[in-house]
């Protein structure tokens, strides 16, 4: 009789839950602009996602959506000094219930971005400025990059980085994430490697006095780098 009433309660206490997350459930968007041009945006995200799109001219917008139940909203904190924007996220530690958060940022063109973020996935679109991006098993995808450096690093995630126009630096690194780098076809400083994984470099002419460096090195995930006419 007690295991049968032990075990009763223990449904009754998962139907609650269950009732008070549908009820609590809730989804909210934040949008804001930050007044002037600043020079660099820092955004850590512990395990948040986020979206960096360029726009040639204009003001930083940020665009926050979370979801979240039992009031487990996201704690934000930003702040402004010396030309760097800085925006912390952190969801609170949840018991019962969710918490998540994903990020989409406008930045006018030559502004510079470093993200950091654990689980969550990073994408960069048509961005025109030097990016550091850092993530833990969140996979990274950077399309027609037109800046002047980009450094992607991950433990687990993969990383696939398309370039516009042939970049002064980049560099792509992964303890076990495959790696994958396409860039405007041209004469390089190429570095490419892999411990155990599948290594592959095509369409590119290798040169030690090139003005561009590629450089795409994983411990245990394949390589690919690719020239494209």
């Amino acid at each position: 009789m007690l295991v049968a009433a032990s075990t009763g309660i223990l449904v009754l206490v998962g139907v609650a839950l269950a009732a008070g997350h549908a009820l609590t459930s809730t989804t909210r968007v934040t949008s804001y602009a930050v007044q002037g041009t600043p020079d660099r945006v820092e955004l850590d995200l512990a395990g948040a996602s986020a979206e960096v799109v360029g726009r040639a001219t204009g003001s930083l917008a940020v665009r926050r959506t979370e979801r979240f139940s039992f009031g487990h909203a996201v704690d934000e904190r930003r702040s402004a000094a010396g030309g760097v924007v800085r925006l912390r996220s952190r969801c609170p530690r949840v018991i019962a219930g969710r918490c998540s958060a994903s990020y989409r940022l406008t930045v006018p063109d030559n502004v510079a971005v470093v993200v950091r973020t654990g689980r969550g996935a990073v994408r960069l679109a048509a961005f025109r400025g030097s990016a550091q991006v850092l993530t833990g098993s969140g996979g990274v995808t950077v399309d027609a990059f037109c800046g002047f450096s980009l450094a992607v690093k991950t433990v687990s995630g993969d990383a696939r980085a398309g370039a516009a126009c042939s970049p002064q630096r980049l560099d792509l690194r992964s303890e076990s994430g495959d790696l994958e780098a396409d860039v405007p076809s041209g004469t390089y400083r190429a570095e490419a490697d892999s411990n155990s994984g599948r290594r592959r470099v095509m369409d590119l002419d290798a040169s030690g006095d090139a003005p561009f460096e590629i450089r795409a090195l994983s411990d245990s995930g394949d390589v690919t780098v690719r020239g494209a006419g």
